[in-house]
């Protein structure tokens, strides 16, 4: 009972704005790492029976590396947008977001980087299927859609941006 009461009174301690990470450096490490570290067990899960294992975690680990620089990257477009208060950074970031999760995405799954990209809007997920031939495919995400259509009884919007 103490102890529940000590952490209980230790949170009232915390500051009301706290930060995820510490700068840019920490926040880095930790998109590249855990993009790194899913992508390498997606990997090793989705690996072929004929392939080698040490090539599949040195492909896990770079792509999913570099699909987590890249999102890192995008999260640091936010902070622009939010401290320059200009929307014009938003749809850039959220591209360039899709861009790592696409490629951390196809680490995952095993694949080469550039053989599938996507985008989600909503409940709506874009996939471009470019290895071979160019497809484009539209999904449904049924969770994303009920939570979207609870938000609309929920919430009142106010569509006046100016």
């Amino acid at each position: 009972m103490k102890k529940s009461l000590l952490f209980f009174f230790s949170l009232l301690l915390i500051p009301f704005q706290t930060n995820g990470q510490a700068n840019d450096m920490e926040a880095a490490i930790y998109n590249i790492g855990i993009g790194a570290a899913f992508s390498t067990i997606g990997a090793v899960i989705n690996k072929k029976p004929n392939e080698q294992i040490e090539k599949v975690i040195l492909k896990g680990l770079w792509q999913g590396g570099s699909g987590g620089y890249v999102t890192f990257e995008s999260k640091r477009l936010l902070r622009s947008a939010q401290e320059q208060e200009n929307w014009n950074y938003y749809w850039p970031a959220k591209l360039v977001n899709a861009a790592g999760t696409s490629i951390k995405e196809t680490a995952a799954l095993n694949q080469n980087f550039w053989e599938i990209w996507h985008i989600n809007i909503g409940f709506n997920r874009i996939e471009f299927h470019t290895k071979d031939k160019f497809i484009v495919r539209y999904k449904l995400m049924p969770v994303a859609l009920v939570y979207t259509i609870g938000a609309v009884f929920r919430y009142d919007f106010d569509i006046n941006i100016l």
